[in-house]
């Protein structure tokens, strides 16, 4: 599992000043896979929920109980050829875009 603490919500265009963010092109997370580490040769499937939550995030159990459908935002499977050792995972730019939106 892997997970982050903030989005920014605004951001410098070239030449210009800090603006809120108001959209979103290309929704990413750039993921660095130690390949020697990998088993077998079956495809993976990587899924992506939204698992933001006010409850104490150190809790596994109040983690795990937010990997439902309601939550779900992406899921991808690669072959095991495509995983190398920087992979981008493609997320959904809308709801990307009200999370940010939303903080």
């Amino acid at each position: 599992m892997i997970r982050f603490a903030s989005l920014p919500v605004r951001f410098v265009p070239a030449g210009d000043t800090s603006q809120l963010i108001k959209s979103v092109d290309i929704a990413y997370i750039q993921l660095r896979i130690d390949t020697l580490s990998i088993k077998g040769a079956e495809p993976v499937t990587i899924e992506a929920y939204d698992v933001d939550t006010t409850a104490n995030d150190t809790s596994s159990a109040a983690i795990l109980a937010l990997f439902r459908p309601d939550r779900f935002i992406s899921s991808q499977t690669f072959a095991r050829a495509e995983l190398t050792d920087t992979l981008k995972y493609y997320i959904s730019n809308s709801a990307l875009l009200a999370k940010i939106q939303d903080t």
